[in-house]
């Protein structure tokens, strides 16, 4: 079920220290079927952080993530990124590299002793291939 964020080929080039660029569709609501709806795409900057970590759903039960990404933004739960420099993929990328869309499963905000600055992080699991009906 989980998988690591070096079975990606298009995160091994990510340190967790530099920036990248990311793509977010945010979630903004569901549909009359129940399913999700995305808003627009916007291009957002972000720091992977590589290693498995585990958080809760709202029923209580443990979720395994696949990767966490310190972000620049409040971004909702459900809410679809994919990590790259460029979208849609280059004919050059890798095998599967149109299938790394991830699902925001967690986010968490805190800031600093000063109150000046916030921490924002995700944590994110594989999506489906497909994305949900967009606004």
């Amino acid at each position: 079920m989980t998988t690591t964020p070096t079975d990606n080929a298009a995160l091994d080039n990510f340190s967790n220290k530099r920036t990248t660029t990311a793509f977010l569709w945010m979630q903004s609501g569901y549909n009359s079927y129940g399913e999700e709806v995305l808003a627009a795409m916007v291009e957002i900057k972000v720091r992977l952080r590589k290693g498995l970590s585990e958080t809760l759903d709202s029923q209580g039960n443990k979720i395994a993530s696949d990767l966490a990404l310190n972000v620049d933004r409040e971004i909702t739960i459900g809410s679809i990124i994919w990590i790259g420099n460029h979208y849609p993929p280059a004919d050059d990328c890798p095998p599967g590299a149109e299938s790394d869309f991830f699902q925001v499963i967690d986010y968490k905000q805190s800031q600093n002793v000063k109150g000046t600055k916030y921490h924002r992080r995700v944590e994110l699991i594989r999506h489906s291939r497909e994305l949900p009906d967009l606004v």
